[in-house]
């Protein structure tokens, strides 16, 4: 089934402005095509698809499929692994889920781990269990709303992969948007939409085109806007125009790789930590390592590696099964747990994904220095209500609080979810800066790219 979208308009309304997310967007997506849709954080992605999904009325534009059926067209969004699930054995989830949607998966590949608890499971394997239980509906039409953010460099290409290459063989038209590049080598086509347009198409491994709307507007890349326009050369064809002169990707701004910082002072010692929930395998098991004062401390870790379980043992959340937490000596678990509290409070701090913002108020609720919204590029955004950012406009606020706050130790769980490159490199120069300033940074990640900008790198495995 093809998919032509011609138009697309959509405007938040909220109280204090009107927020544009889709901005005139034309896109055609022929029957079968494996489309990869890349943009940056806020570029109305996900709206779009939200849009396409038919849970929000766009402000104006037409959306119009093709096929030979009369019936109406079977669609299916597959998303980051639902966690609020995650309590339940895989075979129970196979089982909730299908009968749900009235229909069954092949449950032969999972087969050694169908009777284990979800969050005990691979995350690429809770994953790929998602998307064969969105194929197994059968869709005319799959959208894949960043399938693989949570997850590392090999699991990501193993979804992309499965997701691929399932949609071709049913003949399934796939629009799978994302920020990550990994993507790209799974398309047949890859588009990138800026400011609720679409900008650039191209194919794998050839070079990218600019796209004309239908209204024969150009949206000029940022390279000609901030930087030389006369030194580009347009070549122009019926379906496109050629900009030349542009930088390569490998040219483009990156954050610079700094020497490490000598490691002074112990500041965190965890030995022999182990944890488990209930009876399910250990999360953690024999656990020691060090945390340095002043250093960009980094754990690195696949997705269900006990990363965030370990991050909340060290800030005196989760008491561990076996094992000790000492900071500055003073081992925190044998603290009254006002102490503990205090310590979160003034001296060590946690600040997970999971933060609650308040969908409803404003960043200007938040005590968040202004140097921080200028750096992380929200000053423009500090009146509107958190509901309407995009999710890298929202992680970058969790970010924005989460630095404001007085404590001189910070443990970050996965800042860089729903970050797109430019902003994952921008948080790094922002950390670096704020332990620059006296500051110690522990920090969570699957992100091999990011760990390599660690003082000090400790590896879960």
């Amino acid at each position: 089934m093809s998919i032509s979208i011609r138009n697309l308009t959509h405007v938040y309304a909220t109280d204090s402005e009107n927020v544009v997310a889709l901005s005139g967007l034309d896109l055609d997506v022929p029957d079968g095509q494996v489309c990869v849709m890349r943009g940056p954080n806020g570029s109305g992605k996900s709206t779009l698809i939200e849009v396409l999904a038919t849970n929000i009325i766009p402000t104006s534009g037409t959306i119009t499929t093709h096929t030979e059926s009369t019936a109406a067209p079977k669609v299916r969004v597959i998303r980051q692994f639902d966690h609020a699930m995650e309590d339940l054995s895989v075979a129970e989830y196979i089982q909730t889920i299908s009968a749900l949607n009235q229909n069954s998966i092949d449950v032969s590949p999972y087969q050694e781990v169908l009777l284990n608890k979800l969050h005990t499971v691979s995350p690429g394997v809770r994953q790929l269990i998602a998307v064969d239980l969105a194929l197994a509906a059968d869709p005319d039409i799959l959208l894949a709303d960043e399938p693989a953010a949570s997850l590392n460099s090999a699991q990501s290409q193993t979804v992309y992969q499965h997701l691929a290459q399932s949609c071709r063989n049913r003949k399934i038209t796939l629009l799978l948007v994302t920020h990550d590049k990994r993507a790209e080598a799974y398309a047949d086509r890859i588009v990138r939409i800026r400011d609720g347009r679409i900008s650039e198409q191209w194919q794998p491994n050839q070079p990218e085109e600019q796209v004309v709307d239908s209204h024969g507007w150009l949206r000029l890349p940022d390279e000609v806007v901030t930087h030389s326009p006369t030194s580009m050369r347009a070549t122009i064809t019926d379906q496109s125009v050629q900009l030349d002169g542009l930088r390569t990707s490998s040219q483009s701004t990156s954050t610079v790789q700094r020497p490490t910082r000598a490691l002074n002072e112990q500041h965190i010692i965890a030995a022999g930590l182990s944890f488990r929930f209930s009876h399910d395998t250990p999360v953690l098991n024999d656990v020691s390592f060090t945390c340095y004062r002043n250093a960009l401390n980094v754990v690195l870790g696949a997705s269900g590696s006990g990363k965030s379980t370990l991050m909340r043992i060290l800030s005196g959340l989760q008491p561990p099964d076996a094992g000790t937490v000492s900071m500055d000596s003073t081992d925190i678990y044998l603290l009254t747990s006002e102490l503990r509290n205090n310590l979160r409070s003034n001296t060590c701090a946690l600040f997970g994904t999971d933060l609650d913002l308040g969908q409803h108020q404003s960043l200007k609720a938040f005590a968040v220095r202004p140097e921080l919204l200028n750096k992380l590029n929200l000053a423009h955004l500090a009146a509107r209500p958190l509901l309407t950012l995009s999710g890298g406009q929202r992680q970058r606020a969790k970010l924005a609080i989460a630095l404001s706050h007085p404590a001189r130790t910070l443990i970050l769980d996965e800042p860089t979810t729903s970050l797109d490159v430019a902003n994952r490199n921008l948080l790094i120069d922002i950390v670096q800066a704020e332990i620059d300033s006296g500051r110690t940074i522990i920090l969570a990640t699957h992100d091999d790219e990011l760990a390599e900008h660690a003082d000090h790198l400790i590896t879960l495995t």
